[in-house]
């Protein structure tokens, strides 16, 4: 969330959605021009300089002036009255802030209890906001949901976390609820646990705890007008997909795409809840819906993309061949050093795969060269081709070499995925850009 031209369409879109339904409105902290300005890393900024002893007090002001100046939407009374609740949030926080300074150490509770300062003040705002239209809103603040006998370790973490959610929320009919995105306090920390997208998190955890008796569809409202077949800033011809697959959605979060986690989609998409991406500055454009169940077009790619920075290992040993346990040992020395492998590709004495970073293979590198002789090429790039039900004999994969081809582009490692989601090839990064232009005109041109 973040200007008020952004809050003046989300006014609009709670408007309109709430003459057929009743809707639950979970906000993230305000956002800034840039990441670095926004709430959430203001507030991680003055949690390290409160820990440094050093002054924080920017910080405060920075998060008071973006506040202040969201609320040029409210009536007078309305401002003076978000402009006292805020003070006394700011006087809360800086209380905090000013203790942290004295022990100079952080916990994860205490770094959870600051982050919360950020979705509880933006909730507050939308509250305010959204009752000048009239409609009955109420705030809810999820900041104290979870007591110490919810342990995030467990295996049914999520569950208990999304019932405790929706008994917090208590859904009433024509109530709209504006909902904190930060949910807490984690043992480990909400940051360790699920990271900075924890806003879709608890939306999807709503939807989940509520089901698909009464949930029409879970809406993530975004700055883009959905999932496109490309990058648009890469690929100005890139269209807006009407719809596509969880499957496909996962995968093209996985290379490089920014959809949603595919935690959070599992949390709703189990359920058979659809979920719609759509922008919030343009509400009346329909978006990108993401369904469970695969789509009716067999044999059609739908998006290309791309991830850089990749670094292509090969290890090449006649110990493999006809041999039990080899891979095993190579996984394992790559999970040691903590290295992520993305794409696979064997022979009968080969064996490829893609991993992202060269400081953790460089030490891998003595424990690796026990295996075999090892091969490292750098400054590669993945190109992925995503749709259901591709095979290497269908036209559009065919087209897909003959586009390479005709651009001088030569595959260095080609693999598919085992559910025929997506084709991967692994070029030069230099080449990445005409890559993705190639492709995509030829799977998409008309």
């Amino acid at each position: 969330m973040g200007f008020v031209d952004r809050l003046g369409s989300l006014k609009q879109i709670v408007q309109k959605f709430s003459e057929e339904y009743t809707p639950i409105v979970v906000v993230s902290a305000v956002s800034g021009i840039s990441k670095q300005e926004g709430t959430t890393s203001l507030l991680l900024g003055a949690i390290d300089k409160a820990c440094r002893s050093e002054d924080f007090d920017e910080n405060i002001k920075s998060i008071r002036a973006q506040h202040l100046k969201l609320v040029e939407l409210l009536p007078s009374d309305a401002k003076d009255r978000f402009a006292n609740i805020l003070e006394v949030e700011l006087q809360s926080l800086v209380s905090f802030l000013s203790a942290l300074s004295i022990i100079k150490e952080q916990s994860s509770k205490s770094l959870d209890f600051i982050l919360s300062f950020g979705e509880r003040l933006s909730a507050l705002l939308v509250t305010e906001i959204l009752k000048t239209t009239g409609l009955v809103v109420k705030f809810c603040d999820l900041s104290n949901i979870l007591s110490d006998d919810v342990l995030d370790e467990s295996e049914n973490f999520y569950d208990s976390v999304s019932d405790l959610i929706v008994k917090k929320i208590s859904p009433v009919e024509n109530e709209i609820s504006v909902v904190t995105g930060f949910f807490g306090y984690v043992n480990s920390g909400i940051l360790n646990k699920v990271g900075r997208g924890y806003s879709d998190l608890t939306s999807a955890l709503i939807a989940r705890g509520l089901g698909p008796d009464l949930v029409h569809e879970l809406q993530i409202w975004k700055e883009v007008d959905g999932v496109y077949s490309a990058d648009p800033r890469k690929i100005p011809s890139a269209k807006v997909l009407n719809e596509i697959s969880a499957k496909e959605a996962v995968e093209l979060t996985f290379f490089g795409s920014e959809v949603i986690h595919p935690h959070t989609m599992e949390q709703v998409i189990s359920k058979n809840i659809p979920i719609r991406v759509l922008n919030s500055l343009k509400p009346d454009l329909m978006g990108t819906i993401i369904r469970r169940d695969v789509r009716e077009v067999k044999n059609s790619p739908i998006a290309v993309t791309s991830k850089k920075k990749v670094i292509v290992l090969s290890v090449v040993s006649n110990r493999m061949y006809d041999a039990n346990g080899f891979l095993a040992q190579l996984f394992e020395i790559l999970r040691e050093e903590g290295l992520v492998v993305d794409l696979v590709s064997t022979s009968e004495v080969t064996v490829s795969c893609t991993v992202n970073d060269i400081a953790k293979l460089n030490r891998a590198y003595p424990k690796l060269s026990r295996l075999g002789e090892i091969r490292i090429l750098e400054n590669r790039a993945i190109l992925a081709v995503v749709g259901t039900s591709l095979s290497q004999g269908n036209d559009s994969v065919s087209k897909m070499f003959a586009a390479l081809s005709a651009a001088k582009i030569y595959p260095e490692m080609v693999t598919q995925a085992e559910s025929m989601t997506s084709i991967s090839f692994v070029v030069e990064e230099s080449v990445i850009e005409t890559a993705l232009v190639e492709v995509h005109g030829a799977l998409f041109a008309g």
